[in-house]
């Protein structure tokens, strides 16, 4: 208990420190929104690993809970990809969509394959939130019938049932998060993604693999998670994997510093305040604004809004209606688009020897500025 109460509050104080250091320089908002709420991960998880600790019996009810937060912040960190990706984009749509037009552009793939697989990454990232607080309320409700029974091993138990749908839950949306990064990390390295993406992944993994490993040795028989007389049931089933579980948090909270760091956060220059009235905010060196506010206020706001959240997962739905608004179909289009361009644009006529080009290739290879145009068109 003294092991995780230190481990907890060096976890907490640790990142606490650094979400107020994000909040004082909120000058990003639409990213380190999603940031913070990946920071809030682990605090949560490690004062909910204290009173586990402290208070076994709230051990069933409470711990679902806990991945419900680690469900939540995986979304946000996909989230946070996407927001890289299309930093000066407004609409959420097109920031949804920043990933599979840099795919498609990569790959070449066909638009209708890409989207496909793009609409079931979106699927299996978000159903984890929905799946693990489902496997919460139900926890909740099978402990009190008496029929939930934790680290039962037989099929009528509903511990064994909902452990393998948390499972496969955490897994598909592991997975997914993992082949997104994967095919987009050039993209992501001028943002430093890949100390992001371990802090997170690898914490999430280490959880992933020890809830799979504790719930193959419960369930074997004979299980070495019998209790003896140094061990009891409780140390076995909820104190060793909680203590390691607290200790894990301590190395990544230091971890987070640097994979979140709020130095790319900062103001050009202190040097250079000038203060402006508009929206509450504070200018900074003529590039940058402090919108957070007094003591970051609006950044913990913006933290807790849940628009975007509900925003992903309404985009699993309205995918194709977003791609008829944006400009992949506007590329398959662009032949079209040449020939109305030209037949309102005056070009220099054709050589006799360029007669066996067609309009695009001639002007592309006699005069590039009109191809520039072109594309620009």
């Amino acid at each position: 208990m003294i092991i995780s109460g230190a481990c907890a509050a060096f976890a907490s104080i640790a990142m606490l420190t650094l979400m107020v250091r994000h909040a004082r320089h909120f000058t990003k908002p639409k990213e380190q929104a999603n940031i913070l709420r990946i920071c809030a991960f682990i605090p949560i998880y490690a004062i909910g690993t204290l009173i586990e600790v402290c208070a076994p019996a709230a051990y069933v009810y409470l711990h679902p809970w806990l991945e419900v937060a680690q469900a939540f912040a995986m979304a946000a960190f996909f989230i946070l990809l996407c927001r890289l990706l299309a930093s000066e984009v407004d609409e959420l749509q097109d920031v949804f969509l920043a990933p599979l037009r840099i795919i498609q552009k990569n790959t070449g793939h066909s638009t209708t394959k890409l989207v496909a697989a793009y609409r079931r990454t979106w699927i299996f990232v978000f159903q984890y939130p929905i799946v693990s607080i489902m496997v919460a309320i139900f926890t909740a409700i099978t402990e009190s019938a008496g029929v939930y029974c934790h680290g039962g091993r037989k099929p009528y138990f509903a511990s064994l049932w909902l452990d393998i749908l948390s499972i496969a839950s955490m897994g598909l949306a592991v997975v997914a998060v993992l082949k997104t990064y994967v095919k987009l990390k050039v993209e992501l390295r001028p943002h430093r993604a890949m100390p992001k993406f371990l802090a997170f992944k690898l914490l999430i993994g280490l959880q992933f693999l020890q809830q799979i490993v504790y719930t193959i040795l419960r369930r074997v028989s004979p299980s070495p998670l019998e209790p003896n007389a140094t061990l009891s049931y409780t140390d076995l089933e909820i104190g060793i994997p909680l203590l390691l579980t607290s200790c894990e948090l301590v190395i990544f909270s230091v971890f987070f510093h640097f994979a979140y760091s709020v130095t790319p956060y900062r103001v050009n220059s202190p040097s250079h305040e000038v203060p402006s009235f508009r929206d509450d905010r504070e200018h900074v060196g003529g590039t940058a604004y402090r919108q957070g506010g007094v003591l970051g206020w609006q950044a913990w706001i913006a933290m807790c809004n849940p628009k975007e959240f509900v925003a992903a997962v309404k985009f699993v739905f309205s995918m194709h209606n977003a791609l008829l608004k944006s400009d992949l179909h506007a590329e398959q289009s662009r032949p079209l688009n040449l020939r109305l361009y030209a037949q309102t644009t005056q070009y220099p006529p054709k050589q006799h020897n360029s007669s066996d080009l067609s309009d695009a290739s001639y002007y592309e290879h006699v005069q590039p500025q009109y191809s520039m145009s072109y594309r620009n068109s």
